[in-house]
């Protein structure tokens, strides 16, 4: 499956072939990406890197067969990922992460990312509710999800250790009803 969101930007399946690029992607922005994806080890991350590609190569939806995950790609880079940690087909609700390039970010690319994946989940997977989990300090995830008009709906506390410190969680939700007035 592939989404031409424009002439420079499109989603689509990811595929094993990823793998050297994904693996890349997240050495190049180890640090940048740490929070979020912190099952990271610098060193095993090659192999952490294809067993994650691997694992959202396979989550596919389980009613169609749809993917789950799809890759970024900008100028024919992969950029980012963005997809769904978790679908309740029973519950129609959607948990989706996204993570793009550092080098990418500010320049509106998960902004049609995310637009073009939440009309998918409302529209092809018939989903009544999206959420997101935030850490409370990506500021720029935050603010993308308020501009979407996702409504935060609680605060996990202090729910990974990093170093020393304790970060928060956002959670954040959107319904299909909200989606549909914007």
């Amino acid at each position: 499956m592939r989404i031409d969101i424009n002439s420079k930007l499109i989603l689509r399946e990811l595929k094993i072939e990823d793998s050297k690029n994904f693996y890349e992607l997240l050495n190049r922005n180890y640090y940048h990406f740490l929070e979020a994806l912190n099952w990271m080890d610098k060193d095993d991350l090659k192999n952490q890197a294809e067993e994650s590609l691997k694992l959202r190569i396979s989550m596919k939806n389980e009613l169609n067969n749809l993917p789950a995950w799809f890759a970024i790609v900008y100028e024919n880079k992969l950029c980012g990922m963005i997809g769904y940690n978790e679908i309740d087909m029973d519950n129609e609700l959607g948990e989706i992460g996204y993570f793009i390039d550092e080098q990418y970010s500010s320049k509106g690319i998960m902004t049609l990312a995310l637009n073009t994946v939440l009309e998918y989940s409302f529209s092809q997977l018939k989903l009544n509710k999206i959420e997101l989990y935030i850490y409370e300090n990506n500021i720029a995830s935050c603010r993308l999800a308020e501009k979407f008009n996702f409504k935060l709906e609680g605060k996990l506390r202090e729910v990974l250790k990093t170093d020393n410190n304790y970060l928060n969680q956002n959670v954040y939700g959107l319904l299909n009803s909200e989606h549909i007035k914007q």
